[in-house]
Order: C-alpha cells, then structure tokens, then sequence
C-alpha cells in the first residue's frame, strides 16, 4: 500500500490532490453474541408459549409482552408505543428502560472477560433528522466477540455466546474506539484532529460547491 500511494503521489501534478481514507478499521472476532438471547433471558424480549428459538423475521415473539428487540448488527430497539406497529413501552418509560438495559450489558461477561465495552444511546450521539432511524441502544462490543449471524434477520438462538465457527472471522462491527479508520491527504490539514465528517465539504469545497449548512464537518 505504501508503494502503491507513493507511486500514486509520484504522478501527481502539483494542482492534484490525494485523499486515502477508510471509515472504519478491522478486528476478528471469536465470539458471536446473541443479543436477542440476551434480551429474552433477561426479561426485556418474550417468545410466545412454547416457542424455544426463533429461526428469522421475530416469529414467535409476543410482542404484546416485548420491550425490547435486536436487529442487524448495530444495535437494539426499544418497543416503543406509537413508533413500533405493536409498541407496548410508553415514551415517558424509554429513558429508564435504556439505563437499564445498558446497566445490565456491561455486566455481561464470557468467563472473567468482558464482552460489552460501551453501551451508547443514539440521542446523545447523533443529531440530525434520521436519529429515530437508529437503534436506541448502541452496545460496543470488545475485541473479539460481535452481534451473532441470527440478528441479522431477526432471530433467536439457545445461547447468548457461541463460538464462532465460520470463516468469516473479522469485521468491524465493534466498539467504535477498537476499530477507527484512517484518513491521510497530500496536503496539510487546517485542523489538527480531522475526522470523516470533514471529508465531504473538503470535497466540495475543492470542486467549487459551497457545502450546505445541514452537512456535517469542515472542510481541511
């Protein structure tokens, strides 16, 4: 790679610019954890009587008794009234049902091994008008253990930790610290801490368009 951006540098003509970033970096993962396993043996999600595991697309969830719910591998969401199609959680309860939620992940351990690194709300740390397209809850996971394959569609398994046995054994599906990107330019940044956000107006910027107000980030 550094042959490659040098040979690319080498190239150039003085009025070219390059950027070399990427919006997230990498770790394995050993360990994959079922979040929704978590939330039904902890109380928060309920399977209909008689159902043990849940295959995909939450059949067999009551959602007359669920509060809470994981899917993808990002987050989980709270059954909000008025919000979900069967929302039981009133508004006014969400707040105290996160803190809860996230007192009780932390706790969450694989032996003596942490397995949660950070447990982040989307409303502190998003802004913006597609907040409410976010998990409401944002567990970090730690090196090593990731959301498993079944929350992806909206599954179900017998454990909440399992051993990841496939060859797919590295993402970036963890905590954000464990796995940040990297952005690198040909010329010298006007801000010390640069971050992606600003890689959009510094585009638009070096191609004459001014970067509407709602854009996030500055240009370098």
């Amino acid at each position: 790679m550094d042959r490659l951006v040098g040979d690319t540098l080498d190239r150039m003509k003085n009025n070219h610019r390059l950027i070399v970033l990427s919006d997230h970096g990498f770790t394995s993962f050993h360990t994959c954890i079922d979040f929704n396993r978590w939330l039904v043996d902890n109380g928060f999600m309920v399977l209909e009587d008689g159902v043990k595991t849940v295959n995909e697309s939450f059949h067999g969830v009551d959602w007359s008794k669920t509060r809470a719910y994981a899917m993808g591998l990002s987050g989980i969401n709270l059954n909000i009234r008025g919000r979900e199609g069967r929302g039981i959680v009133e508004p006014n309860e969400a707040e105290p049902l996160m803190k809860e939620i996230k007192d009780l992940l932390l706790t969450l351990k694989d032996g003596d091994t942490r397995v949660i690194r950070s447990v982040k709300f989307a409303k502190d740390i998003y802004s913006g008008g597609y907040v409410d397209r976010s998990p409401d809850i944002i567990p970090g996971t730690d090196t090593g253990y990731r959301a498993d394959w079944g929350c992806v569609t909206g599954g179900v398994g017998s454990q909440i930790l399992y051993p990841n046995n496939r060859h797919w054994n590295g993402d970036h599906c963890h905590d954000s610290d464990l796995v940040k990107g990297v952005l690198f330019t040909s010329w010298k940044h006007k801000t010390e801490s640069p971050s992606i956000v600003d890689v959009a107006p510094t585009v638009l910027s070096m191609l004459g368009v001014e970067p509407p107000g709602y854009m996030d980030g500055r240009t370098l």
